[in-house]
């Protein structure tokens, strides 16, 4: 649902008129969910090559760069702009800045939560990868490289680049596979990601207002789940394009925000007595 709709928003604000590729092992239930959409091309994930990617270690997260190499090197030639993003996105905007700053031979990624030693706020996971990186080397497919505690630390939610910059999705892999062993979170590949473009000091910039990235609001799902019900498997492309709006996430996330913005007392208190955030009312509710 989230790639479905992902889809729908890139068509709608994002204005995006090229091809889109999806990785995918559930693709039947993806055209269910688009309809007649033209111009969805699908490279089907088969449980044996998903598995190859994510590795023996289990790390799931190692599959995105693996998938990402493998889709480039499939569908595209150096030189050809790509644009990854994750299913939990959503367009706001037009997507020609992305496209602009990409020729001037930039790196678009989602947002940068700060240098590996100093995010602030950070969160306990963000914390290790700080101390992590506060080592002086780690060996690398039996290389020892150097760790730079300043390394800035991106979201992967979204990445622009160029196809011929392939190998960097390579190298992330390798340096997955030397960090988890020794940082087992869940951000690993972030990590490894930055350090691997930090190391090869690429001019980077972030997405802006283009989309957003709702990693954060899983309760989104439910709204998805309501917007495809009542669509229905018989609606259109055209009707599923026209209505995809009506359940945006950067305004359904407004009463959780909103939530989260009170003290932390406050909303221990909230909760306590049972009211939390309530969800806005569909459109088609009213």
């Amino acid at each position: 649902m989230e790639a479905a709709y992902a889809i729908l928003s890139a068509r709608g604000n994002g204005q995006f008129k090229g091809p889109i590729h999806v990785v995918t092992d559930h693709a039947a239930r993806l055209q269910q969910l688009l309809g007649d959409a033209p111009d969805i091309y699908y490279l089907p994930l088969s449980a044996e090559r998903k598995q190859a990617f994510i590795g023996p270690t289990g790390y799931v997260h190692r599959l995105k760069p693996q998938a990402i190499a493998w889709a480039t090197r499939e569908i595209s030639h150096p030189g050809e702009q790509i644009i990854f993003l994750d299913t939990d996105t959503a367009f706001l905007h037009n997507i020609q800045p992305w496209l602009d700053q990409m020729a001037q031979g930039l790196v678009v990624l989602n947002e940068c939560e700060g240098s590996a030693n100093a995010i602030p706020n950070a969160t306990r996971s963000q914390k290790r990868a700080g101390e992590f990186f506060r080592r002086s080397t780690l060996q690398v497919n039996g290389v020892w490289c150097p760790l730079d505690p300043a390394t800035p630390l991106w979201n992967s939610g979204v990445i622009g680049f160029n196809a011929a910059n392939v190998d960097w999705f390579d190298e992330a892999t390798a340096w997955i596979d030397a960090i988890w062993p020794l940082l087992p979170i869940h951000t690993v590949e972030q990590s490894a990601f930055s350090a691997v473009l930090h190391s090869h000091c690429v001019p980077l910039v972030d997405s802006g207002e283009v989309v957003f990235h709702y990693h954060w609001f899983k309760e989104f799902r439910a709204d998805l789940q309501a917007f495809f019900e009542q669509l229905g498997l018989h609606a259109s492309y055209e009707e599923r394009l026209a209505l995809w709006p009506a359940i945006q996430p950067d305004v359904r996330v407004a009463p959780k925000k909103a939530f989260l913005q009170k003290p932390k007392w406050q909303r221990s208190i909230l909760r306590r007595i049972g009211r939390n955030w309530t969800p806005l009312h569909y459109p088609w509710q009213t």
